[in-house]
């Protein structure tokens, strides 16, 4: 045990060394030169500090003390220090961290060395008499059964605030107190673009601040919303009921206080002395008749079981029974070409369109919109 305790605390340190030079060389060179090595190694501490965590409760002989600090951190680390890391925005907190990481692992080889008497790792004199104890055993187990379902409830919270962040590159930001979407503005030659990721419910005040940011001259709203010129949608999609029952309200509460336009209206010239000077408002979006009919279908079946107000409980069996028999890997392909790729390609052609026209362009989609509308706006 003291071979694998000393193997444990020398990762950690590692792991703490590689992650902070790594962080260093990131903020000043902007490089990831050492992200292949530092990656592994911190997943072998993660596991080990699982594994080390059951190791306690076995051998009595182990200091608590000193080993659960550096167990805590580590699993912490694996679930990106939430919440601190989605609730204080400060640029280098993965830089704190990593210096956090390699001070409390100094820390403890600091604090076996006094214990030991000047050595630097655990000693086998301090493993003193028998290893395991039934009293330590059940001691530990019950403390650990108190503590788990608070455990996975966290683990849960953290897994869903890691995967919101990686699917919407960060625009959607899971914290304690609840969900809150990121806006971010690029400028360049006197051009902006601001990209306000969005949900569709909400607070009401969060989409009336929105609206009210937006009273510009020489701008322009590309907002989302699939026009169904040939109705094909047997249902209509309504979020009423889902804001309601969490009470908030339907992203179509954001009403901006503009001029609606259309694509052709893009070859008049814009902020025309006779003409009010108010943002233009251009549904920059694809019609469901460009979907292929399997994604039509999908929709329909949404509107008809999820979307039905008159079927609350008994939509979603009804929705279940169908995604068992009908769900499959090419249609999830399908979906994700006809909802995300193919309506974030509409946006980027209309952003090219407008981009030399206004001068603010503001982009209020969905989250999960929000990565590829972003590269091509990087792109740009």
């Amino acid at each position: 045990m003291r071979i694998f305790a000393n193997l444990f605390l020398l990762l950690f340190l590692a792991d703490g060394g590689l992650s902070l030079v790594d962080e260093v060389l990131r903020a000043v060179a902007g490089t990831d030169a050492l992200t292949f090595v530092r990656q592994p190694v911190a997943i072998v501490v993660m596991a080990l500090a699982i594994l080390f965590l059951f190791v306690l409760g076995i051998d009595r002989r182990l200091p608590k003390r000193i080993f659960l600090p550096l167990i805590i951190f580590a699993l912490w680390g694996g679930m990106d220090f939430w919440p601190l890391s989605v609730t204080v925005e400060y640029a280098g907190f993965s830089l704190l961290a990593s210096a956090g990481q390699l001070l409390l692992g100094l820390s403890v080889i600091i604090w076996l060395r006094r214990l030991s008497g000047g050595r630097l790792l655990l000693s086998q004199a301090m493993l003193s008499g028998p290893l395991f104890s039934l009293r330590n055993t059940l001691k530990f187990a019950a403390v650990s059964l108190v503590l788990l379902p608070f455990v996975l409830g966290f683990f849960v919270l953290a897994s869903a605030s890691m995967y919101f962040e990686q699917q919407t590159a960060g625009f959607m930001r899971l914290t304690p107190a609840g969900i809150y979407m990121t806006e971010r503005v690029y400028r360049q030659a006197g051009k902006t673009i601001r990209l306000a990721g969005m949900v569709h419910v909400g607070k009401e005040e969060y989409y009336r601040k929105l609206a009210d940011s937006v009273n510009l001259e020489r701008t322009i709203v590309l907002v989302e919303g699939v026009s169904d010129n040939d109705s094909l949608l047997q249902n209509r999609f309504d979020y009423s009921g889902v804001g309601e029952a969490l009470g908030l309200v339907s992203q179509e509460a954001l009403k901006f206080d503009g001029r609606l336009i259309s694509l052709d209206d893009l070859d008049q010239s814009v902020g025309e002395e006779d003409e009010p000077q108010v943002p233009h408002i251009l549904r920059a979006d694809v019609d469901i008749n460009r979907f292929d009919p399997r994604t039509v279908e999908f929709l329909n079946v949404l509107g008809k079981t999820l979307f039905n107000r008159e079927l609350p409980g008994s939509g979603l069996a009804a929705y279940n029974a169908w995604a068992v028999k009908h769900m499959t890997p090419s249609l999830m392909q399908t979906l994700m070409a006809d909802i995300l790729y193919r309506r974030n390609g509409e946006l980027v052609r209309v952003l090219l369109l407008t981009i030399d026209k206004y001068d603010t362009i503001v982009i209020p989609w969905g989250a999960l919109h929000m990565p590829g509308i972003e590269a091509a706006v990087l792109d740009r």
